[in-house]
């Protein structure tokens, strides 16, 4: 009788946390799937034969992760759950119930997620199967003919923003700046050259480009379709993950869009697939994985400006789980590394390429700041002097945006005195911390309205472009077949709008998958998949710390793209291990003493 009563208040505690937050301004159906989850995992946690002690370090993980997503969901609805409720008389009640709920609903999930995975120890059995590259070329080709088919018939040449026709121009110019990665301008401008050299014609060019871009990207999700397909005895889920590339409105958008953020992401999903091949010892391609290996790492290092830190901590990761048993793979990395930093650093400067400008880094601090600002706070005599020496303080409380960083960057800007900051980066860093004490509150509100998009539940806000910007270069729209052109504006709008599809292009929805992968691996002790899912979150981190804006689909398009992947792979392995056992949970019946730690 107790049990029951026990389980039916779980249930009011499930419905009760959805309701708390119906009146977010994120998107509200991912927070549906995670209170029917919490349901479903009451359910299934209760029609468990056998109840189970679970070890400490398996507690002291739950706990870590129930009080993170507690912890993330509360602050993203900080307007809705803190602000709005703080003089009702009820508040600390109802916000004591909400956290309680909430760690109600991720205790049970976390809960059914460990059993339900509780057989993917890292020393399980081969699981890949002789390849047949028959399927690899099939599946590229047919990427390639959907993608370069809509981008001819529809979207010709490719996309541009005003972003590319700066690189471009950067490139007839031969004035570089790496404000945009120069590496990957070049790239722009060696494809235009040889298309221009060729064909006379700038749009012919473009159009080169976007079909090398619908090549590499093709080849990368074929690469991991057939990965994961040569672990299973059977091709459903490989099919699925074909499919999800083959349907996903940006996959086939950011197919031939000139971003670097595109390319960025094939070598960040390449580079997981061929470390993850290593590591499990694919002997059928070896020496196409190591040439991958290479060519996506220096991509990583060199095609993003937080990219070299998120390679550099990613090795460092790498090396405290496998120290001596991967010394060949660690060399490669080290290599990578090295030569990566030549590029970024003694060749640029050889080459007189322009950096980025300082506040371009400090995108956090200076919203933090402009905060205060805006919302009245109040500085010393000695504050405002140093502060006006770099940005017009009376401009700001008209000019913060408390989702993007760029109106406050080109105040400073404007100023055109960063070299102050450069000079007296103690006397800043004073300032920022003096206020930081002053007014903590602000400076959390501050930085949550910057990152939300990366950790909450998902923001309308844009993802894809499908026009060419307006440029004095030549290049513009050409709309072969209209039809075509209307049915993927029409798809697009589709995905968008709707409550459901919308999950989908959640940004901070996939971050939480990436969390839940990373669970599984800690628990399991699983350090392949360890690998496989730092490096984007460790993408996170660097976001965390220096977004300019909230919710950048394009910033973490890699994400999206190893998504499919990394769940390929832990699901093949989950229904092909399914009898597995596991250490960490042990029925009740024994004594705690047998319990490890």
């Amino acid at each position: 009788m107790k049990n029951k009563i026990i389980n039916v208040l779980k249930v009011v505690f499930c419905i009760y946390w959805c309701i708390c937050l119906k009146n977010t301004e994120a998107y509200y159906f991912p927070y549906i799937i995670v209170g029917m989850l919490g349901l479903i995992g009451i359910y299934y946690n209760i029609q468990q034969k056998n109840s189970y002690i679970l070890s400490k370090k398996v507690k002291v993980i739950n706990m870590i992760f129930i009080t993170l997503f507690t912890l993330l969901i509360t602050l993203g609805n900080y307007k809705e759950l803190l602000l709005e409720n703080v003089r009702d008389e009820l508040f600390w009640l109802k916000i004591s119930c909400f956290i309680f709920s909430s760690i109600v609903v991720f205790r049970e999930i976390f809960l059914m997620t460990m059993n339900w995975f509780k057989n993917l120890k890292e020393d399980q059995r081969e699981t890949f199967k002789t390849g047949n590259l028959k399927i690899f070329f099939i599946v590229w080709i047919i990427y390639i003919l959907v993608y370069i088919s809509v981008m001819i018939l529809a979207q010709y040449p490719g996309n541009l923003t005003s972003d590319n026709i700066d690189q471009i121009t950067q490139g007839l110019v031969h004035h570089y700046s790496n404000h945009h990665p120069y590496y990957h301008t070049q790239i722009i401008h060696f494809i235009l050259w040889v298309g221009m050299k060729i064909f006379g014609d700038i749009n012919i060019g473009i159009a080169a480009y976007s079909i090398c871009s619908i090549l590499i990207m093709s080849f990368c999700f074929a690469y991991a379709v057939y990965t994961v397909w040569e672990m299973g005895k059977d091709s459903i889920i490989s099919t699925g993950m074909f499919l999800v590339y083959l349907i996903m409105p940006y996959h086939i958008v950011y197919s031939f869009t000139m971003w670097k953020d595109v390319f960025f992401a094939a070598s960040m999903t390449l580079f997981s697939v061929v470390v993850f091949r290593r590591l499990k010892k694919v002997r059928d391609l070896v020496k196409i994985d190591n040439v991958i290996m290479i060519c996506s790492g220096l991509g990583i290092c060199l095609l993003r400006s937080n990219g070299f830190f998120v390679f550099i901590f990613s090795i460092i990761i790498f090396v405290v789980l496998f120290g001596k048993e991967q010394k060949k793979m660690i060399i490669t990395f080290v290599m990578i590394a090295i030569i990566a930093f030549i590029f970024k650093h003694p060749v640029l400067k050889m080459l007189h390429v322009t950096q980025p400008d300082m506040i371009e880094s400090l995108s956090i601090p200076a919203q933090q700041i402009s905060r205060v600002i805006t919302d009245g706070g109040k500085l010393t005599k000695e504050e405002r002097e140093t502060l006006n020496q770099v940005v017009d303080i009376d401009l700001i409380h008209d000019t913060y945006d408390s989702g993007i960083a760029d109106p406050i960057k080109n105040l400073v800007r404007n100023k055109n005195n960063q070299k102050f900051v450069i000079h007296n980066k103690m006397k800043f860093i004073k300032l920022y911390i003096d206020i930081g004490f002053r007014y903590p509150h602000k400076y959390v509100e501050a930085w949550i309205d910057q990152t939300k998009g990366y950790w909450n539940s998902g923001y309308a806000y844009w993802r894809w472009s499908t026009n060419i910007e307006k440029n004095n270069l030549g290049i513009h729209r050409v709309v072969k077949i209209s039809i075509i052109y209307k049915a993927l504006e029409k798809y697009l709008n589709i995905w968008e709008n709707s409550t459901i599809l919308q999950t989908f292009l959640s940004i901070g929805f996939m971050v939480w998958i990436l969390l839940i992968i990373f669970y599984i691996a800690l628990i399991n002790k699983n350090r392949y998949y360890i690998c496989l899912v730092i490096p984007f979150l460790i993408l996170i981190i660097t976001l965390l710390i220096a977004t300019p804006v909230y919710s950048e689909f394009r910033y973490v398009y890699s994400v999206f793209c190893a998504i499919p992947l990394i769940l390929g792979i832990v699901f093949s392995e989950r229904l092909q291990n399914g009898k597995c056992t596991c250490d960490h949970i042990v029925p009740r019946d024994l004594k705690k003493s047998e319990v490890g730690d």
